[in-house]
């Protein structure tokens, strides 16, 4: 009951907003500078689904004096096996895309089985209660049979003059396995000076009708790292920004997120450096406890998270 209320609360409100001013939308994604957060490392989805915080935090910048000093992306599949463990590999970009696809198509079909079963249970009164143990298994069997998710990690450094921009993005391809306590962190090398209070994550996703009707995007930032050193730092966040949808009517789709921070090197003598992105999907709920060394982020229980191999963007480093 309390999620169908919020849902339809959103509902009215962007109703509203849509009949008050029908451009309001539309005039703001005008107003963006597109350039400039292409040249910070935002993919073109991030760029769309820019909140007004966003857009101020990095507005005062202008885009010529951003510079995309390097960009590396990593794909992954995170695979669960029969006994229900699991584990990580990094596979190539055309593998992962193609098989998130049909992973995709198979989360298509089961909600084309929901939504018949929904129209038998509109339609026969006295078989609901049958029609609702069927949903239960269907969706029961449905998650059980999810064997992989896809991700994918995009790690991007950029300057404005002695001022470099760390920043890892994540991009779930398909629906993860689990839907836990998630970490994300980058770590560097202790000769780069973290400015405080730089950082942020986002975390969103958006949220459909099992017919395939957009609901709403649901996003959280998070100012406070897990942990923070002079090599870096790392987020913790619930995948579901702590909230839920009834998975036989709502449907979450384009889980993504990003963190970002601005550091300033603390030397003068340096040419090159690395930064180093990792995330840790959590399988069992525990409270992690997380460690980080120039080049290094460490997390236990270690078997109790998917760890990726870090994305690792090496950099030239000018004054």
């Amino acid at each position: 009951m309390f999620v169908k209320k919020y849902l339809s609360s959103a509902l009215v409100i962007l109703m509203v907003c849509l009949i008050i001013s029908p451009n309001i939308f539309a005039n703001a994604s005008e107003s963006i500078d597109r350039e400039l957060f292409r040249k910070l490392g935002f993919s073109e989805f991030e760029i769309e689904n820019l909140s007004a915080e966003e857009i101020q935090k990095f507005g005062n910048l202008k885009t010529e004096d951003i510079e995309l000093v390097q960009e590396e992306v990593t794909f992954y599949r995170i695979a669960r096996l029969p006994n229900n463990e699991s584990f990580v590999e990094i596979v190539d970009e055309e593998t992962a895309l193609r098989e998130s696809e049909l992973e995709n198509q198979k989360d298509e079909e089961f909600l084309k089985q929901i939504q018949l079963l929904k129209s038998l249970k509109k339609n026969n009164s006295n078989t609901k209660t049958e029609i609702n143990n069927e949903i239960k298994l269907l969706q029961s069997t449905w998650e059980n049979s999810k064997s992989s998710s896809w991700l994918k990690l995009t790690g991007t450094v950029s300057k404005v003059s002695s001022v470099y921009f760390f920043k890892l993005s994540y991009e779930w391809l398909s629906s993860p396995i689990m839907l836990l306590n998630d970490v994300i962190g980058i770590s560097h090398s202790d000769l780069w000076t973290i400015a405080q209070d730089t950082q942020h994550l986002k975390n969103m996703y958006q949220v459909y009708t099992i017919y395939n009707q957009y609901v709403l995007t649901d996003e959280k930032f998070y100012y406070d790292p897990a942990v923070i050193s002079a090599s870096g730092m790392a987020f913790e966040f619930n995948i579901n920004n702590g909230r839920f949808y009834d998975p036989t009517n709502y449907v979450y789709k384009n889980r993504s997120g990003y963190m970002i921070y601005r550091v300033q090197p603390s030397v003068t003598n340096m040419t090159s450096s690395n930064m180093y992105g990792a995330y840790f999907h959590q399988t069992v709920s525990v409270t992690p406890s997380i460690s980080i060394t120039s080049g290094d982020i460490s997390i236990t229980p270690v078997d109790k998270y998917n760890a990726t191999t870090p994305v690792n963007v090496q950099f030239p480093v000018s004054n």
